[in-house]
C-alpha cells in the first residue's frame, strides 16, 4: 500500500514507513531487498522533485551496500549524500553520513579519514545525547583497532558500545543488540 501511494506528494510519511520497511529488511539481512525499496524511493523523490526525502532512504542504502562489501558503491553514495547535506547546513543529519564513513573507512584501514569521521559524528552525538551514533562511532573505531592489531583499545571501544547499547529503548536498533 505504501508503495501504490509513493508519488502522493501530500502524503509526505509514506516514505518514512518504505525506508523503517526497508531498514526491518536490512536488519533481518535481506539487504538486496532493502536496497531495492530505497532505490524505488530515492528514484521517486528525485522524479517528484522532493530531494529532502530521498536523504534518509540515500543514509539507509549507503549502510546496506556497505554491509554487502560493495564499498566503493557506499563511498560513492555517501560522497553524494555528503554534497547534500553541506547544501541544507544540517549537522545532525551529516552526523548519520559520517557515521557510516567511520565504519567504511574502518574497514579500509584508512585511519585518519576513520578518526576524522568518528570525531564528527560525536561531537554532535554526544552533546544531543543520540546514543546509536555514539555506539555506532565508537563501533567503527573498534573496528579499525582490531583491524590494526591495537586489541585493548578495540575492547575500550567495544566496551563503550556495549554500556552505550543498554541506553538505546528499541530492541534490534543496532546491529547487535
Amino acid at each position: 500500500l505504501a508503495v501504490a501511494n509513493l508519488d502522493d506528494k501530500d502524503d509526505q510519511g509514506v516514505a518514512t514507513i518504505i525506508q523503517l520497511c526497508a531498514y526491518a529488511y536490512l536488519t533481518r539481512g535481506d539487504n538486496e531487498r532493502a536496497v531495492e525499496l530505497l532505490s524505488m524511493v530515492i528514484e521517486h523523490s528525485e522524479d517528484a522533485g522532493m530531494l529532502g526525502r530521498s536523504v534518509g532512504a540515500r543514509m539507509v542504502r549507503a549502510e546496506a551496500l556497505w554491509r554487502r562489501g560493495r564499498w566503493a558503491e557506499s563511498l560513492a553514495q555517501l560522497s553524494h549524500l555528503r554534497s547534500l547535506q553541506r547544501a541544507s547546513s544540517n549537522p545532525v543529519s551529516r552526523s548519520f553520513t559520517s557515521v557510516v564513513l567511520t565504519r567504511l573507512e574502518a574497514g579500509l584501514g584508512h585511519e585518519a579519514a576513520c578518526r576524522d569521521y568518528a570525531e564528527e559524528t560525536l561531537a554532535t552525538s554526544v552533546p544531543l545525547g543520540i546514543d546509536h551514533l555514539t555506539a555506532w562511532a565508537h563501533s567503527g573505531l573498534g573496528l579499525l583497532e582490531l583491524g590494526a592489531g591495537r586489541f585493548d583499545k578495540a575492547a575500550d571501544h567495544f566496551d563503550e558500545v556495549a554500556a552505550l547499547a543498554g541506553h538505546i529503548g528499541e530492541p534490534g536498533f543496532l546491529w547487535w543488540h
